[in-house]
């Protein structure tokens, strides 16, 4: 699912490559204060869709929904490794990464985020605006409650404290939550609910847009160059 404000900041993808590159920053660091670590890292860069934050509709992936119900998805081995290593670096290690991850200065690397932080992040600004908005339509709550009579009729019960999600399921067996997963998502076709409520926040982030367009492609414009950067620092530091 992409938003028209997801041109203007750090994909998820984007930001596993920058950190990748303040890890070798970090690794090198670690190194020269001791010659005698070994730091294995990670490249964040094959991590896959573990990392990104759930959608805002709840559930809706039928493949997932078949697989694994409510349930998180097995970690790859690539996040498996991650914490293994974390969790595995000897603590002499584990105090000389801390102190390097103080000390380097990622920023004179070209890796500065701050900018992108929750305070000045107008992308960010702009889709928590645009939900707020698109939520106070009438469009809105018609969609939303097409789903709950499909979801109702379906012997389920809709959580009232979320936008999409059902009552009930960690206390669900496995089969009886792939039940209710597939019930749901299958719902959230039949009333086009994805689309629907992404079409709405879409068109407010668009108003967004035109009424921040000059800060917003200076935000992008710095938003590639941390990119930018993050590819340098891979190239030259072993990535």
């Amino acid at each position: 699912m992409t938003y028209p404000l997801d041109a203007y900041q750090l994909s998820a993808s984007d930001d596993r490559t920058v950190r990748y590159a303040e890890d070798l920053l970090v690794r090198d660091c670690v190194e020269e204060k001791s010659s005698d670590a070994d730091v294995e890292i990670v490249d964040r860069r094959k991590l896959g869709n573990e990392t990104t934050v759930p959608s805002s509709f709840g559930l809706w992936d039928p493949e997932r929904a078949a697989r694994y119900g409510y349930s998180d998805p097995p970690m790859s081995d690539t996040m498996q490794n991650l914490l293994a290593l974390n969790s595995s670096m000897p603590s002499n290690v584990q105090a000389l990464w801390s102190s390097c991850l103080s000390s380097v200065d990622f920023a004179s690397h070209g890796l500065d985020t701050s900018f992108l932080s929750s305070d000045t992040n107008l992308a960010a600004r702009g889709y928590n605006e645009a939900v707020g908005q698109a939520s106070a339509t009438s469009e809105w709550s018609d969609v939303r409650e097409r789903w709950i009579d499909c979801v109702s009729d379906e012997g389920l019960v809709p959580d009232e404290m979320t936008l999409a999600g059902i009552e009930g399921v960690a206390e669900m067996g496995s089969e009886q939550q792939i039940r209710a997963a597939l019930v749901d998502v299958s719902c959230k076709k039949d009333v086009d609910f994805v689309q629907t409520l992404a079409d709405i926040i879409g068109s407010y982030q668009m108003v967004y847009i035109e009424q921040n367009e000059s800060a917003l492609v200076e935000q992008q414009s710095r938003a590639k160059g941390v990119l930018d950067a993050a590819a340098v620092v891979i190239s030259q530091h072993g990535g």
